[in-house]
């Protein structure tokens, strides 16, 4: 039992709810005083929408690690031909940029003409922005920057983590790596000559990125020696494990409520097993197909869903009312502009192709 590309995007669908539920839920301060919305729980004063989307930070690690896998599965094709491999590494940036500028030459015009404030009509802010460099437009895009120098930097990182003999060496490098980014950068940090070197763009964007390096190649180790394929072997979905992912599930969403974010490397790849193990048992077929059809949307969702919730129409995204009804209206609004814009682009590109052979046909 190997662990598909259909796999892939049905943990990516599970991120995507993750990040709606962090972003409609975590930050009520970001939220017009004059919504009110109902939550289906609550306890202690704190309602089950907010733990759950205090849980969807995690949503960030998960992409992370299955970036890391799939990036280190495409450069594994071309290990003898390090031209080549960059190659695949720039065709994923590029891949991202397309994406990425997509949504900006659709909705950015659309700010601009509705009054958002953020998003000034000064040509410095739009060039910094479109070129994903600054993120001053839409706060959630910050993934976007960090991700590209990820895969900037991946041929030099690979050799330093991914040429190791044993899964130990591997495993230890990045255990290290998480260390430092948690406890020791953020002391560096105190330094008069790291507050000089935050002014500079680059170390802006390279400090930020060391935060999720050992996410990014917890994945390639997975990849590297087929772990994943391994526990979906392992973990069959029968009841006992299905019932044994359940109980993974709630520790560590008991365990990161405790520690938040810091070992989220780790977390990352246990969630990802445990959603799988669950996600493969039959009485939970359709789920599956849902997630995995959202997974397939789900860069185009990250993108847009934000400037709905923050910037276009707050207000019709909480018309709803109840937490999980506006989680599954802003979840159908961002997965239908998502495929509306690759319809769209898909028949732009059509059109353009047709028209290119014509001319050369009529020559």
């Amino acid at each position: 039992m190997q662990f598909t590309r259909d796999d892939t995007k049905v943990i990516k669908g599970i991120a995507i709810v993750l990040m709606l539920y962090h972003h409609l839920f975590y930050f009520p301060q970001r939220i017009s005083d004059l919504i009110q919305y109902i939550p289906a729980l609550t306890y202690h004063n704190i309602s089950s929408a907010y733990l759950l989307g205090e849980f969807g930070k995690i949503c960030v690690a998960l992409f992370l690690f299955l970036g890391g896998y799939g990036t280190f599965l495409s450069f594994r094709k071309h290990a003898d031909d390090d031209k080549a491999g960059t190659q695949v590494v720039f065709t994923k940036i590029k891949y991202l940029y397309a994406e990425y500028w997509k949504v900006f030459i659709i909705f950015v015009p659309i700010c601009l003409l509705v009054g958002v404030e953020r998003v000034v009509p000064d040509i410095s802010a739009m060039i910094w922005n479109f070129s994903g460099l600054s993120i001053s437009y839409c706060g959630e895009w910050w993934f976007f920057t960090t991700y590209v120098a990820l895969l900037f930097t991946y041929p030099i990182g690979r050799r330093l983590i991914c040429n190791q003999k044993t899964i130990f060496h591997d495993v230890f490098i990045v255990l290290m790596l998480g260390l430092f980014a948690e406890f020791i950068l953020p002391c560096l940090y105190s330094y008069k000559w790291a507050a000089m070197l935050n002014k500079s763009l680059l170390w802006s964007i390279f400090s930020k990125m060391l935060a999720y390096v050992p996410t990014f190649y917890m994945g390639c180790i997975f990849a590297k020696y087929d772990l994943l394929s391994m526990a979906k072997k392992r973990f069959s979905p029968g009841i006992k494990n299905v019932l044994l992912a359940f109980i993974v599930l709630l520790a560590v969403f008991f365990l990161r409520r405790k520690e938040d974010a810091v070992y989220d490397f780790l977390f990352a790849p246990i969630v990802t097993v445990a959603c799988t193990t669950i996600l493969s048992c039959r009485i939970f077929k359709a789920f599956r197909w849902i997630l995995e059809k959202v997974g397939r949307e789900s860069t185009t969702i990250w993108l847009v869903h934000s400037i709905y919730c923050y910037l276009l129409c707050q207000k019709i995204v909480f018309l709803p009312r109840y937490t999980f009804l506006i989680f599954l209206w802003l979840l159908l609004l961002s997965f239908c502009t998502s495929v509306v814009i690759r319809k769209l682009f898909g028949l732009l590109t059509y059109l353009v192709r047709k028209k290119k052979k014509q001319a050369v046909t009529n020559e």
